[in-house]
């Protein structure tokens, strides 16, 4: 016998760190944002700057404006310490978004 446990809505969340909100709420602006959670909803998956802009209907050239947002804002490490998991696996998808514009994942999150 199967058993699914159904949640509704809740069968589909993704975090937000806290330190987003509770240190840059106020400093980022809507794009800012929108381009982050966006991110932070399609962790795991394969996707370039391109992606981001088809899908939040804005120019590439702002999603990666918004990339350097956030690196200046945090940095490399800080951003890494907030957003990837402690194996950092996803680090060099990280570095390949940031150099290239782009985040392509192999099976274990690297680029």
């Amino acid at each position: 016998m199967e058993y699914q446990l159904n949640l509704g809505a809740w069968n589909s969340v993704f975090v937000v760190p806290s330190i987003l909100v509770d240190q840059h709420i106020k400093l980022a602006g809507a794009v800012q944002l929108k381009v982050i959670l966006w991110v932070l909803r399609h962790a795991g998956e394969s996707f370039s700057t391109d992606t981001i802009a088809q899908a939040l209907s804005m120019h590439e050239a702002d999603v990666k404006d918004c990339v350097q947002y956030w690196k200046n804002e945090m940095g490399n490490e800080k951003f890494l310490s907030y957003f990837v998991a402690p194996s950092l696996m996803w680090m060099r998808g990280y570095d390949n978004l940031i150099s290239k514009g782009s985040w392509i994942a192999d099976q274990d999150g690297a680029a």
